[in-house]
């Protein structure tokens, strides 16, 4: 007889569990659709010169023209080590940073948006400094 009553009890917190874990699953956050373009500005980007990147970014297929913190990680190839620059707003939905790169080389950037309560960083694009 204790068995059973065990065995029930057992029986009925497992079941709760499961509901628990169900409802659970069906609660979810839509934290909205954020893009980014980043390109340089310049076509042919030297070393040791002022260099011009923008990201365009995009929340729900609209201009975010007033994240509150737009900044961009910078890396040479081969680095572990980011540099990190914050962006200029240009309100319309661009972020700009000025920077320079000692060497020419590849460097990887990628570019991190702060809105609200959400943090969203872009994938890392590679970009080709050239020889003067």
């Amino acid at each position: 007889m204790k068995k059973k009553i065990v065995f029930i009890i057992g029986l009925t917190f497992l079941m709760i569990s499961a509901f628990s874990i169900n409802i659970l699953k069906d609660v979810s956050y839509d934290e909205g659709s954020i893009e980014f373009d980043i390109k340089p500005v310049q076509d042919v980007l030297l070393p040791e010169r002022a260099i011009l990147i923008d990201a365009n970014i995009t929340k729900d297929y609209e201009e975010l023209k007033d994240a509150d913190e737009v900044y961009f990680e910078i890396k040479q190839k081969g680095s572990k080590n980011y540099t990190e620059a914050s962006a200029m707003n240009l309100k319309n939905g661009t972020y700009r940073i000025q920077t320079m790169f000692p060497k020419s080389g590849e460097y990887y950037l990628k570019a991190t948006v702060k809105d609200d309560d959400l943090t969203k960083t872009s994938p890392e694009i590679k970009i080709n400094v050239d020889k003067a």
